[in-house]
């Protein structure tokens, strides 16, 4: 009898021996891990809630500071891609003088009250001075594989109705819609001086105006406007300028008869002198 009260009680024992192993393996599991060599103890530990929020505040503060700069190259990338825009548009109006017999864009009729531009399907009604906004309409079909907004029509950062009711982000230079005298106080008298240019009546290729910028931030380059200017030339250069690099405009810009725009003037685009004269110092 005692032999089997010995053989429970050694059963009991084994029992709790047992759990009391399991037990341990199972915090040591815990805290370590188990390799081919045994248990091996990490000496590891988490972050704690005060690294972690440091972690967080530093990551932000990085974020801040690095985020403007970023934006900023963004758009000055944006402002070189623009750039080539307009001198391509340049180099694309000397191909149309080639061949148009020497003639820039004259898409609208001076004597007309109304004039209407055609191509890629579409068709525009303008004034006189106008044409300067829808020339894409007029030149898109023999130059543009007629898509009338070829993404090369727009600063990379407009969206398509970012300028309204602006159609392109480039003007043609509306000096060429007239003649020298119409862009003289003095010598300016009216609608009787509008007509067609010639390129090769161009005294400063290099330096007169072909295509101005609309930027989508700054808008219409003018005289209160002091830099980042978008100006391409005759010649096809082209680049971004401070006012104090080019020559202010003639400050009535188009006038005020029928069949004018701009009754300001606009860097680039109401050159005094007109095609004789230069837009850049």
């Amino acid at each position: 009898m005692a032999g089997v009260q010995h053989q429970a009680k050694w059963i009991a024992g084994g029992d709790a021996a047992q759990r009391n192993t399991r037990g341990y393996f199972a915090s040591v599991i815990v805290a370590g891990w188990w390799d081919a060599g045994g248990i091996v103890r990490s000496d590891r530990r988490g972050f704690t809630l005060v690294e972690s929020l440091l972690v967080v505040v530093l990551v932000g503060l990085l974020t801040a500071l690095l985020l403007p700069v970023l934006a900023h190259a963004r758009a000055s990338v944006r402002d070189v891609m623009s750039v080539a825009n307009m001198r391509t548009h340049a180099q694309v109006l000397a191909a149309y003088a080639v061949d148009w017999d020497d003639y820039y864009p004259a898409l609208a009729d001076p004597d007309a009250t109304w004039s209407i531009i055609r191509g890629g399907g579409q068709i525009q009604t303008c004034r006189y001075f106008e044409s300067v906004l829808f020339w894409n309409i007029g030149l898109c079909d023999q130059y543009y594989d007629g898509v009338v907004d070829h993404e090369s029509f727009r600063h990379p950062a407009a969206h398509p109705d970012a300028n309204a009711p602006l159609d392109v982000s480039y003007l043609l230079s509306s000096a060429f819609l007239a003649s020298p005298a119409y862009w003289e106080e003095k010598t300016r008298i009216g609608p009787s001086q509008w007509g067609p240019s010639r390129l090769s009546s161009v005294v400063f290729a290099s330096d007169k105006a072909a295509i101005v910028e609309v930027h989508p931030d700054r808008g219409l380059p003018t005289i209160v406007v002091k830099r980042g200017i978008g100006v391409a030339f005759v010649d096809g250069s082209g680049g971004r300028f401070d006012a104090d690099d080019l020559v202010k405009p003639y400050l009535h810009g188009d006038g005020t008869w029928w069949g004018t725009w701009l009754p300001v003037g606009v860097y680039g685009m109401h050159t005094v002198e007109g095609w004789s004269g230069r837009d850049r110092h």
